[in-house]
């Protein structure tokens, strides 16, 4: 091989190396502050209005509702519920996969492709690939979505995922189809259709922190 495209390759192996330690740090901090999440709603008697989110200010913020989404999805979270908000994700999506137990799948934000970075990245090697572009209120990038597309295929045919099993979501507050591209390729996801999915599991989620801590992200994402 080449001595500079060893030199390439060797620098997107040390950028995809830091990036996935950045993701499971990110993972580690969301999943240490809940934690340690005070019960204020049942010390402190907290005003039903007092949303934590609201406090902290994350309101539309993109990349740490990206965040916060992938802290739910992620199978190496630290606690047990994060395969029941896997399950609705998908039945949100409307994707079936045809086999009732999925282990071992990764979650990454901020994914780099060649010819772009999407917000969400689910996959599991040689069964499925999930691409997720949340869109709050940035407008997309040249077409951006046909770039991530591609990048999509590309990750796919190196995973070998077959292509009726990579998955393009486009989610955003309205459920609107991209601009960019031929949107007849994306899943359409509005927060409000995954807000009412996630809000069926409450009853099942043993841990009141992690009710809290949901209740006050889909009271936010709801009414985006």
């Amino acid at each position: 091989m080449d001595t500079r495209l060893k030199k390439i390759k060797k620098f997107i192996e040390v950028f995809d190396s830091r990036r996935v330690k950045r993701d499971e740090k990110r993972i580690e901090v969301i999943g240490n502050f809940i934690k340690n999440f005070s019960d204020f709603n049942r010390i402190s008697n907290r005003p039903i209005d007092c949303n934590m989110f609201k406090l902290l200010k994350l309101n539309d913020d993109e990349v740490k509702n990206s965040a916060i989404l992938t802290w739910l999805l992620n199978p190496r979270a630290n606690y047990y519920e994060n395969k029941i908000f896997f399950d609705a994700f998908l039945k949100s999506c409307g994707i079936d996969l045809s086999f009732d137990r999925i282990d071992n799948y990764s979650v990454r934000t901020e994914f780099p492709g060649m010819e772009s970075i999407v917000d969400l990245l689910i996959y599991k090697k040689g069964t499925f690939i999930i691409y997720v572009e949340n869109k709050i209120n940035a407008q997309e990038g040249i077409d951006q979505c046909t770039r991530e597309l591609r990048d999509l295929h590309r990750l796919g045919n190196r995973l070998k995922v077959q292509m009726d099993k990579q998955f393009a979501i486009f989610l955003t507050p309205d459920g609107r189809k991209p601009e960019s591209g031929d949107h007849k390729h994306w899943r359409t996801l509005s927060y409000v259709e995954l807000s009412t999915t996630f809000r069926q599991l409450i009853p099942e989620i043993k841990s009141e922190k992690i009710r809290y801590v949901l209740e006050d992200w889909l009271e936010i994402v709801s009414n985006f």
